[in-house]
């Protein structure tokens, strides 16, 4: 670790594009190798301790380790996860972050939107947005009466919808208070 900060201090002060990518270069194959080495003697200690505490802990730090390092999919979680014991698979960090993975790449670009339930309304009527924007072009604002910055956005939403009304646009404020 020690030498990859050395790394990461010479990356900062080089002079030249040539010299950061030269330190870029080394860095990226020292972390590749501290990540490996570091993989093996977790999943070692994982395997020794699968119905224990330890156990536990460690399978959360590899599963944090990969979503750290951009590793978010469920498939890794899953095959990491498949022949977990109970106390490995219920303790509480793991899926705490168990949960942020699946629910990121459920909300992830280019997925569809999760339905929610709303109450609408004074009377506070039950729906659903679905109902409001499916096959619609919508601007969604998830904005709260307290947030400064959410009440000086409504500015430009009113514009936004003002230009694009006539062509269907859809404008809902969702208050997350």
């Amino acid at each position: 670790v020690d030498i990859l900060e050395m790394l990461y201090s010479q990356y900062m002060t080089a002079t030249t594009e040539e010299k950061r990518n030269a330190v870029e270069q080394k860095y990226d194959s020292v972390n590749a190798l501290y990540n490996d080495k570091y993989m093996k003697v977790a999943l070692c200690t994982y395997n020794a301790n699968k119905d224990n505490i330890l156990g536990a802990y460690t399978m959360y730090k590899v599963i944090e380790s990969g979503y750290q390092s951009g590793t978010r999919t469920s498939y890794v979680v899953d095959s990491l996860m498949k022949d977990a014991t109970p106390i490995v698979s219920e303790f509480s960090l793991t899926k705490n972050l168990v949960d942020v993975i699946r629910n990121t790449e459920k909300t992830s670009e280019g997925k569809h939107y999760t339905d929610l339930q709303l109450l609408e309304g004074k009377e506070l009527v039950a729906t659903t947005l679905s109902k409001h924007i499916d096959g619609k072009v919508a601007l969604i604002d998830f904005w709260a009466s307290w947030c400064r910055p959410c009440r000086d956005e409504i500015v430009n939403i009113a514009k936004i919808y003002a230009k694009y009304a006539d062509k269907g646009l859809v404008v809902i404020g969702l208050n997350v208070w």
